[in-house]
């Protein structure tokens, strides 16, 4: 039987450093079932946590899709001569296997990302996604001690690509290109996406922990007083002195992501020949309006922020709705599985 002939998708899970968030939505995928999340620590491990998540929400059947996040991941552009797929895929892995340290030790796929001319030869550009098999393999032991079944490993620039995709409907939209920074407790992740194709993927290591780190030293408060000033700045709740105390702190970790944006969406010009993005789409937990604010005056882009629930019904989350982004598109790559469950518990990328 369908995954989705039961009405439901099979449950989302990301692991966001201390927190775990779970999502489901209806098999239609446009009502959300359930979200909840639960902190690791105080639950006394993942599958526990994962288990109290579930408990607190009407969640159903104990399919599910996991996660592997950007820092988990060699991330790398590889090129190789055009031919047959199988001339290709070969030609292709072999360049990955070379920049790989002990390469039998990693699951490693490919998309297509374009066509570029090198030395005057036509080669094609792919984005490579390379994972331990150990990480895989702790990955599904977590799954299987919280009682789940899993029907699938995902990675984390193919579900920002996906979700960008889902919510971008407008077909003007999805032909420009679009660069996107999804940024949380476990760091940053940079996806550039051409014609709903992905171009490039890069992990950042600075996240919510380096921010909360660099306002708890300026300001000589605690890590915890230093998360609830920054929670209350993304608000709008504090003053301006406050605020602008923050921006300060924070500056320099801002600082390195736009240079390493700028990097990025240079890189993909040069190699394509083409315009940069005209927006940046800001995911994640710290998708908030001050960081929208700093990127949109450091780099001229239009930046916005995501709201993965926007097209959807049966929730209302009224603060950082981005949170939720990764686990909610894992819903809908389930969907894909419903032809081919065989799949699992292969680590697939999403073209």
């Amino acid at each position: 039987m369908g995954i989705f002939r039961r009405q439901h998708s099979p449950i989302g899970i990301v692991r966001d450093g201390d927190i775990v968030r779970l999502a489901q939505t209806c098999a239609h995928g446009k009502t959300v079932i359930a979200i909840a999340s639960a902190e690791i620590q105080k639950c006394g491990g993942l599958a526990e946590a994962i288990c109290q998540a579930r408990r607190s929400q009407p969640f159903r059947g104990r399919d599910a899709v996991l996660c592997i996040r950007a820092g988990d991941l060699q991330l790398l552009n590889v090129r190789a001569p055009l031919g047959d797929a199988s001339d290709t895929t070969e030609a292709v892995l072999e360049n990955i296997r070379g920049r790989l340290d002990c390469p039998d030790e990693f699951v490693s796929h490919f998309t297509e990302a374009g066509v570029v001319t090198q030395a005057q030869v036509r080669r094609g550009e792919y984005v490579a996604l390379s994972c331990h098999k150990q990480r895989i393999a702790d990955a599904l032991a977590e799954a299987e001690r919280a009682q789940l079944n899993t029907v699938a490993i995902d990675v984390e620039p193919g579900v920002i690509q996906r979700s960008f995709c889902r919510g971008r409907r407008r077909t003007a939209d999805r032909k420009h290109s679009h660069a996107i920074l999804h940024l949380d407790a476990a760091g940053a992740c940079l996806v550039l996406i051409e014609n709903q194709r992905l171009m490039l993927a890069k992990h950042v290591a600075v996240g919510s922990d380096e921010l909360n780190r660099a306002v708890a030293d300026a300001m000589q408060l605690s890590r915890d007083e230093a998360t609830r000033v920054r929670s209350r700045v993304a608000m709008g709740r504090t003053s301006e002195d406050l605020r602008q105390a923050v921006a300060e702190a924070t500056r320099p970790q801002l600082e390195r992501l736009a240079r390493e944006l700028t990097m990025c969406t240079r890189y993909y010009t040069v190699t394509f020949r083409c315009q940069p993005p005209r927006e940046l789409l800001l995911m994640g937990a710290e998708a908030t309006t001050p960081i929208a604010d700093f990127f949109a005056q450091r780099t001229g882009l239009e930046c916005n922020l995501s709201n993965p629930l926007a097209l959807l019904s049966g929730v209302v989350v009224t603060q950082r709705a981005s949170q939720w982004e990764l686990p909610l598109a894992l819903t809908v790559r389930g969907k894909e599985l419903e032809s081919s469950p065989a799949l699992a518990p292969a680590m697939e990328v999403s073209a």
